[in-house]
């Protein structure tokens, strides 16, 4: 449901941005000739959750956001609509750094060649960065993994699938819990598990579904399966389709 709302932000955004160029409330860093083209949308947190016609950009969350090409002097403030627009990109594959408040919070990597256009669509969500859409030349392509600045989970993707094992800590609920997962990640990771199936394995087993689910407390070591919904230093979020108790 969440990527079926974004998307159907970025084809109002993206049509705007073919029709109405850089505008002036679009900021643009220094053309140089030839290179390549990037265009940019940065939406905010409220784009997951509206519809399309009231999506919000970057600047609802009273945060400076800059967009940077890796390893050149190219750079551009997002402007107040939420766009950007970057000129004379080294043509090839190259890196966009997004930084939110100085602060880097994700980076994705382009292959674009001598003269083309790119379009680009992204969210930044908590300290995360999330693509939401890429167009080189009118030609769809798949998002790329993004990668968070400094994610302090070993081995996942922000919003692709991961699946994790240890033990309950103290201080939550059955559906909303942290997990101590060694060897995956430095700090405790949040589990959502509202929307979750459940099932006891082994020596857990229950005879009810509700009783499974109430096992799950205080020192249980559970298996969750599910999707990498927040990685950055400071926080790791796990948003759970299915929880094994496999010792209650």
């Amino acid at each position: 449901m969440r990527r079926r709302v974004l998307v159907s932000c970025v084809a109002c955004v993206v049509a705007a941005l073919v029709a109405q160029g850089c505008g002036s409330d679009s900021p643009t860093a220094p053309s140089s000739a030839g290179g390549v083209v990037v265009q940019g949308v940065v939406l905010g947190d409220g784009a997951s959750v509206s519809a399309a016609a009231d999506w919000q950009p970057a600047s609802s969350q009273a945060k400076k956001i800059k967009v940077r090409v890796d390893g050149t002097s190219l750079d551009v403030d997002v402007s107040v609509n939420g766009t950007f627009e970057l000129k004379g990109v080294p043509s090839g594959t190259f890196t966009l750094v997004f930084l939110a408040d100085g602060v880097e919070v994700g980076r994705v990597v382009v292959s674009a060649a001598e003269g083309s256009e790119v379009k680009i669509v992204v969210q930044v969500t908590a300290g995360a960065l999330v693509v939401v859409e890429i167009k080189v030349d009118g030609t769809q392509t798949e998002p790329p993994p993004t990668t968070t600045a400094s994610c302090a989970f070993n081995g996942g993707t922000l919003g692709q699938g991961v699946e994790i094992e240890g033990d309950v800590r103290p201080g939550g609920t059955s559906t909303v819990f942290q997990m101590t997962v060694n060897g995956r990640s430095s700090l405790p990771v949040d589990v959502d598990a509202s929307t979750a199936s459940f099932q006891c394995v082994g020596s857990a087993k229950t005879t009810s579904a509700a009783e499974c689910k109430a096992s799950v407390k205080t020192g249980a070591k559970v298996h969750v399966s599910g999707t990498l919904s927040t990685c950055t230093s400071s926080k790791v979020g796990v948003t759970a389709s299915e929880v094994k108790v496999q010792k209650g």
